[in-house]
C-alpha cells in the first residue's frame, strides 16, 4: 500500500481485494471527524507508472518494497516487512495501532525475522514456505518469475534455503542495499 496526498485529499493504493477491509478498518478510527472514503481503481499516473505495470511491480520488488495480498494480510508486522528501513513507518507520531509494539521493536530490540531479496532456480509463488533442510524457517511474500521477496530470519539469510518439497528450488541472497 502507498499513500500519497492530493490537495485535501489522501489517496491509499493497494491491492483491491483488501480495499474494502482496509475501509472498513478506517471508518473505526474516524470517530467523529468529517472524513468520506471512497474505493475505486487507481490511475496510472496516481500508482508513479509511466511504463510497462509488469516492469513497475518488478522495479518494487527489486527495491524491497513488499506487495501484501488478501492471503497474507496481517500476517507480518511493519519490521518484517522492512517498513521502518523505507520510512513507512513513524517513530515520532504517537498514538496509533500498533505504535507501541513498532517503537519497541525499534528502540529496545530487534526484528528477528526480516524481507530479504532472493534469486530462485524456479519460479516460485507468494505464500510458498521456505525450509533449511527440512524445516520451515520463512515464507515468500512476492514473486515475480525468478526474483522473490521472502521472510526469514535474519541469521538464516544467507544460508542454503530451498521451497518446495519433492522437488527443490534453491534460493540465492541478493543484497537489497
Amino acid at each position: 500500500m502507498t499513500v500519497s496526498r492530493q490537495d485535501d485529499t489522501f489517496l491509499l493504493t493497494l491491492p483491491a481485494e483488501l480495499a474494502e477491509h482496509v475501509v472498513q478498518r478506517l471508518t473505526m478510527f474516524r470517530f467523529r471527524t468529517n472524513v468520506e472514503f471512497d474505493s475505486r481503481p487507481a490511475s496510472a499516473e496516481e500508482l508513479g507508472l509511466d511504463g510497462d505495470y509488469e516492469e513497475w511491480r518488478l522495479a518494487r520488488l527489486h527495491a524491497g518494497i513488499p506487495e501484501i495480498f488478501g492471503a497474507q494480510s496481517e500476517q507480518f508486522t511493519p519490521h518484517m516487512l522492512n517498513l521502518d528501513q523505507l520510512g513507512a513507518v513513524s517513530l515520532d507520531k504517537g498514538c496509533y495501532t500498533g505504535q507501541e509494539v513498532i517503537a519497541r521493536t525499534h528502540y529496545r530490540g530487534s526484528s528477528k525475522r526480516r524481507l530479504h531479496r532472493y534469486e530462485s532456480f524456479a519460479p516460485v509463488s507468494p505464500g510458498d514456505k521456505i525450509s533449511e533442510e527440512e524445516r520451515n524457517i520463512g515464507e515468500v511474500v512476492n514473486a515475480i518469475g525468478c526474483d522473490v521477496l521472502a521472510i526469514v530470519p535474519m541469521d538464516k539469510a544467507a544460508e542454503l534455503l530451498s521451497i518446495g518439497t519433492k522437488e527443490r528450488t534453491y534460493l540465492q541472497l541478493i543484497n537489497m542495499g
